[in-house]
This record gives structure tokens, C-alpha cells and sequence, in this order.
């Protein structure tokens, strides 16, 4: 199967779970996360904005801002992802994609980057990631040393991806059923 034919595959599989469903296990998600040690021992953090039938992070912004932790955001510029510090909900407008994005960033170098929350379509346990296809998120990860956890629904979690040779593993993924430390393969 393509990975354009997985990703179809892999958007009606979350789309179809209901927005209840959906709350409960972002809060779960979020719960897991926020109790780890990797959490509590990172400073900056990077975490995407919640879009359409994704895992809602914005629980996971608001727990860092209470932590005085650095929260970074996603904003697309041409074919870069940017690293943007964000202080305020209200710093926010529709950006690309429809994507919540900071009106007047102020850049973070991928460097200081501590933990990066990676979205995607689907994982697999040796880390594989599907993403939507425009590998973004890729080039950014290619940049940084800091941690990858991607956050997904247990529907989300397939035994194997197919991967090429730009596309960047995470090292753990958190759903609501488990954390899955990634393992080679």
C-alpha cells in the first residue's frame, strides 16, 4: 500500500471516532505525558497545534505555561517550519493549512528545542511516522537533538509503516492505552 493510500486510510480511521471519544483520550494522552519523567526534566517544548480530528494539545500548552516551561509552536514559512515561542492563545490566527499559527512569531532555533510532540496519521513501534506528505515536520526534526514523542490515538498505532530516507522516527508515542517506547526495526 501507498502512503498516500494509508493516509486516506489512517484520516476516516480517526475522523470516525466520535468528538467525545476524541476529548477523553486527549485528556488521557495529555495525563500520561505530563507525569514523565522526560516532561519534567524539559524546559522548552515544542508542540503542535490541534487541528480537524487530531490529538487536542491545547491542555498540554496550558500544563507547560502553569510549569513556566518555554512553549514553542509550529509556523510554516515557505518550506520550513519555523520554531515559535508562544505566550498567548491570543498571539494565534489561522495560518497555513488552517493551522493556528503566531501573528508576529518570535523564532526559537531548532537547537534549544528540548522535546518536540510530533503529530501524524499514524506510528508504528519501531517509530515510524506517517505524516500528511509535505514533510515539514521531517526537516524540522533533521535540525534538533531534542526528544520526539508523537502523540496519537491507539487507532493510529499500525505494525509497520513504510519509510523513506527523509523521513525522521520518533522515540516514544503516547496514546491513551499506553506509551510505547520505540524500539529499532
Amino acid at each position: 500500500m501507498t502512503k498516500q493510500e494509508l493516509r486516506k486510510i489512517c484520516l476516516a480511521s480517526r475522523a470516525q471516532l466520535s468528538p467525545e471519544m476524541r476529548q477523553e483520550s486527549s485528556n488521557e494522552i495529555t495525563r500520561r505525558l505530563t507525569q514523565l519523567t522526560s516532561w519534567h526534566n524539559r524546559k522548552v517544548i515544542m508542540c503542535f497545534l490541534t487541528i480537524n480530528s487530531e490529538v487536542e494539545t491545547s491542555a498540554i500548552v496550558e500544563q507547560a505555561w502553569r510549569e513556566g516551561k518555554t512553549v514553542v509552536v509550529p509556523k510554516v514559512e515557505g518550506k520550513k517550519l519555523l520554531c515559535c515561542e508562544l505566550t498567548s492563545w491570543n498571539q494565534l490566527a489561522p495560518g497555513t493549512f488552517g493551522v493556528p499559527e503566531p501573528i508576529e512569531p518570535v523564532l526559537v532555533e531548532p537547537m534549544e528545542l528540548e522535546l518536540v510532540l510530533v503529530p501524524g496519521l499514524a506510528f508504528d513501534p519501531a517509530g515510524r511516522r506517517l505524516g500528511y506528505g509535505a514533510g515539514f515536520f521531517d526537516r524540522l526534526l533533521k535540525k534538533t537533538r531534542a526528544l520526539r514523542i508523537g502523540l496519537a490515538y491507539s487507532c493510529q498505532i499500525l505494525d509497520h509503516l513504510p519509510e523513506e530516507a527523509n523521513d525522521c522516527r520518533v522515540e516514544e508515542i503516547i496514546t491513551e492505552k499506553k506509551i510505547i517506547i520505540c524500539s529499532e526495526g
